[in-house]
């Protein structure tokens, strides 16, 4: 039950929200907990709040929680695959095939996630201390970037009222395939301006509300050099594609293979850089990557996945031609 807290007991905060006091709620908090949502401890006389994961007495218990679920969503992952791989055997649906096939990428994710930050003390605590540290900043470093994509939206929606409609907006001034070829070059960067609908747009904020602050945290920059870079790389080797014959689409858009280019900085910056503890999150990013593309080329032909990963690579290649900083903004 909530009560007041009370400096003689111990305390537990859940990232800005309310302070629960007591064992009883603490241990209740703990048991909760997920590593991606911050959890603070204060012991008794104390008004030090720090990450679960640096306070003795609680440590342990906050680390075999969350290995507990990490196990159970495995296990889960597992007998999902299982029942549709069995349905698939009775039936032959192409569906379930394709259905078991996600079921074992993404239990592979899961399990190399386990092995390399649940089931590591050390791992899990720097993991734990980092997002406790992002967590007090990740307001203003989000508002950044939700900023930033709101423009790119309203681009569009301006754009399409003034050519009356998206399809022929989209043929203006989009990134059509045959109209690059033609010699309109300048396509490649107004490409990343125009998404196919909301859902587009909204897939892209969601993901670049979890990048953008991360890079912003690690590198004390927004980010929008290796964001445009990424963006324009990321539409040319989607134009090559076509050029070579290798794709059936006939256009490309949106800013995914920037917010790739953001991952891929990342990825390198947080493997260099000794100074900021990030629990692995270089072999998290990189094992984000391959379940991403694996699952989109499985279930979505829509999406280009020669995009993402020359999005990322240029990201890798900046960050190795760029000098880091060592402290979090």
């Amino acid at each position: 039950m909530e009560k007041t807290a009370s400096i003689e007991e111990v305390r537990a905060k859940v990232g800005s929200g309310k302070i629960f006091s007591g064992e009883s709620n603490v241990n209740r908090a703990i048991s909760k907990w997920h590593i991606l949502s911050p959890l603070f401890i204060a012991l008794p006389y104390s008004q030090d709040f720090k990450p679960v994961m640096l306070v003795d007495g609680f440590k342990k218990s906050a680390f075999k929680f969350n290995k507990k679920k990490s196990q159970f969503i495995i296990i889960y992952s597992i007998f999902a695959t299982l029942v549709s791989l069995l349905l698939f055997t009775y039936t032959k649906n192409e569906k379930l095939l394709n259905l078991t096939l996600s079921g074992l990428i993404v239990t592979l994710y899961l399990t190399i996630d386990y092995i390399t930050i649940s089931n590591n003390l050390q791992s899990l605590t720097d993991r734990n201390v980092f997002i406790s540290n992002l967590s007090h900043r990740y307001k203003k470093h989000a508002e950044k970037w939700f900023f930033i994509c709101l423009a790119i939206g309203l681009i569009q929606v301006f754009i399409n009222y003034l050519a009356g409609g998206f399809e022929e907006a989209a043929y203006r001034y989009g990134g059509i395939y045959k109209l690059i070829m033609a010699g309109e070059w300048w396509r490649i960067i107004t490409a990343s301006f125009f998404h196919s609908g909301l859902t587009h747009w909204f897939s892209n904020l969601a993901f670049a509300l979890l990048s953008g602050p991360l890079f912003i945290a690690l590198v004390r920059r927004t980010g929008l050099f290796v964001f445009i870079s990424g963006c324009i790389t990321g539409a040319i080797s989607a134009y090559f594609l076509y050029f070579f014959g290798l794709t059936s689409a006939n256009a490309y858009g949106g800013i995914s293979a920037g917010i790739y280019a953001l991952l891929g900085y990342i990825t390198i910056n947080s493997y260099k850089n000794k100074n900021i503890k990030t629990g692995n999150l270089h072999i998290s990013i990189v094992n984000f990557l391959f379940m991403s593309t694996a699952l989109s080329a499985l279930l979505s032909h829509s999406i280009s996945n020669t995009a993402h990963i020359s999005g990322f690579i240029t990201g890798v290649l900046l960050a190795f031609l760029c000098k880091h900083r060592d402290k979090y903004k």
